[in-house]
């Protein structure tokens, strides 16, 4: 069996990624039951989306990488589209 870390950086103010994510993953591991994922998150501060709270959010996007790297997650999803 093979266990996967995902770190998930999500805006504060986001409700759907930390649910939708782990259902694709477990949607996968269903196919393949040697293959299971563990999602981890870690969260950037941004209520409202303006183009100020877009930069202060951006600018906590390495704090929550390091955060995340400490449960040594496989592989990082920078999950905030809005930002992009």
């Amino acid at each position: 069996m093979s266990v996967h870390r995902v770190g998930l950086v999500v805006p504060s103010s986001n409700i759907t990624m930390e649910t939708e994510i782990p259902e694709l993953l477990r949607r996968r591991t269903a196919l393949d039951p040697g293959e299971v994922f563990t999602v981890h998150g870690s969260r950037m501060r941004m209520r409202r989306v303006t183009a100020e709270e877009l930069r202060r959010m951006d600018a906590e996007a390495d704090r929550c990488v390091t955060e995340l790297a400490d449960a040594r997650c496989d592989v990082y999803a920078y999950a905030c589209l809005v930002a992009i």
